[in-house]
């Protein structure tokens, strides 16, 4: 027993006295109550001095989509000070859904209870990426780059004398919910539209050209833009930068309308460029039209052009040359138009077609084709698409998953007013419940993917931009 007025205390170590303060929460992580957490977010409780847990389930984490908890299998461990409780799930969590600790029988060395029940999080389908961007430019020309560690910068470009523009660049980092405007003396030729992009060498990069079409690759140095490498070679249309592949190459297409107009290709290592010519190996490259270029994730690089024989050839890059990965997606009887390729983590092909079925250009509809290492297959559509939808993003997703954002507009309508999200697999479409589902005024939407492989969604209203992730 504890006399009053004595001078002792519960924890000074005389022999006299008792223990009888349970322990108390010290942090934990999510935090109680948070409405934007990530599924990946770790989950960790610290406490005020050294606990036991009991053998009878002294932790759990519950899982409540509806209205019933259903028990989520995890591992709980202990740190070996006794004052740190980690929960492991078996398998990833998914949103949305509401997220719960419940606490058993958790005492300390002096057998004090721990009083608190425990704590409560959500995590939604979409996480805010940062607070709203305000006075973003010319939403137009949005650029969303995604980087390491949760990085997001947001790039559009700045008229502010004609001809001139400067390119004006935020960012956010993942400690930091508020945007960072970084410098924005980075001049560019209006009539190339710039690009901004994450390199694994040099972080932050900007591809850019001034007035004689010269072509300037451009690295953010903590606190300025400053030139890191040089193309002299002269263009009118910048068509492509991709960042590393997995050799550390670094490729660059771009058209020229000259006598002989095509498609020009040129590969850096370090900062020093050379020209690699058109894929073609001798197939004539159609006067006018520009190829695609693309990395997949393992940082092979693909190429797609067209021919005089198809729309549309698909190719990798190999030991100096390039190497034919599959047979032209569409043929001239099927009246389909190839908009885009991609590349899932297993290495599958699949391939964006509008298809037309009448002679308006509202009697279209979209189709995802797979190609299963001898001919495209028809991954089907999830609905007819009419010719007022737009295609605004196609491309690799995580877990081979590939990802697609599409938006309608209503007949009389001058902007588009809903947005779809789906997941394609080789099996189909799965629609996603996207961030907001009626634009009303919002005037585009922007999407890319990170390094985790999880969609980023951007959409305008008026002059400020909202981003979300998709939360897997």
């Amino acid at each position: 027993m504890i006399a009053c007025g004595s001078s002792g205390s519960a924890t000074d170590g005389s022999p006299n006295d008792l223990d009888v303060i349970p322990p108390q929460i010290v942090s934990q992580s999510p935090l109680h109550r948070d409405a934007e957490v990530s599924v990946h977010q770790p989950i960790e409780v610290k406490f005020s001095e050294r606990v036991r847990l009991s053998d009878s389930a002294p932790v759990r984490l519950f899982a409540n989509t509806g209205e019933t908890d259903v028990p989520v299998p995890a591992t709980v461990r202990l740190s070996r000070d006794g004052t740190v409780v980690t929960i492991e799930p078996t398998a990833p969590l998914s949103a949305p859904a509401d997220y719960s600790v419940k606490f058993g029988d958790i005492r300390d060395e002096a057998g004090n209870a721990l009083v608190s029940m425990g704590w409560t999080w959500k995590a939604p389908l979409w996480l805010r990426v940062g607070q709203p961007l305000e006075d973003a430019g010319d939403l137009s020309s949005l650029m969303i780059v995604a980087g390491p560690d949760e990085q997001v910068t947001v790039g559009s470009t700045v008229t502010v004398n004609v001809p001139d523009q400067r390119l004006l660049i935020h960012a956010i980092r993942r400690s930091n919910d508020r945007w960072t405007l970084l410098d924005n003396r980075l001049k560019i030729d209006s009539r190339i539209v710039p690009s901004l992009f994450w390199d694994k060498e040099l972080g932050l990069s900007a591809l850019i050209s001034d007035r004689e079409n010269h072509i300037a690759l451009e690295q953010w140095l903590d606190t300025k833009w400053q030139e890191h490498s040089l193309n002299h070679s002269t263009s009118d249309v910048v068509d492509a930068l991709i960042g590393n592949s997995k050799d550390g190459e670094r490729f660059l297409a771009h058209h020229v309308f000259h006598m002989d107009a095509g498609t020009e290709i040129f590969v850096s290592h370090g900062s020093n460029w050379s020209r690699l010519g058109g894929p073609a190996n001798g197939e004539d490259i159609i006067q006018g039209r520009l190829i695609s270029l693309f990395l997949d994730r393992q940082g092979t690089p693909y190429v797609v052009y067209p021919t005089s024989s198809d729309p549309g050839r698909l190719r990798y890059w190999s030991q100096g040359s390039w190497i034919l990965r599959a047979p032209p997606v569409t043929s001239p009887g099927d009246k389909a138009l190839l908009l885009r390729i991609t590349i899932d983590d297993g290495g599958t092909p699949f391939a964006l077609v509008a298809i037309s079925e009448g002679p308006s250009v509202y009697d279209q509809r979209f189709q995802i084709r797979r190609f299963d290492g001898n001919h495209w297959i028809d991954c089907g559509a999830p609905l007819p698409m009419p010719g007022s939808s737009r295609l605004q993003y196609f491309g690799q997703a995580l877990d081979g998953h590939t990802f697609a954002v599409l938006t309608t507009q209503s007949p009389g309508t001058e902007i588009p007013d809903k947005v779809l999200t789906f997941d394609v697999t080789q099996n189909g479409w799965t629609a996603i419940a996207p961030p907001v589902d009626t634009l009303r005024q919002y005037t585009r939407i922007f999407a890319t993917i990170d390094d985790r492989g999880a969609p980023i969604l951007a959409w305008s209203e008026g002059s400020v931009v909202h981003l979300r992730r998709l939360n897997r």
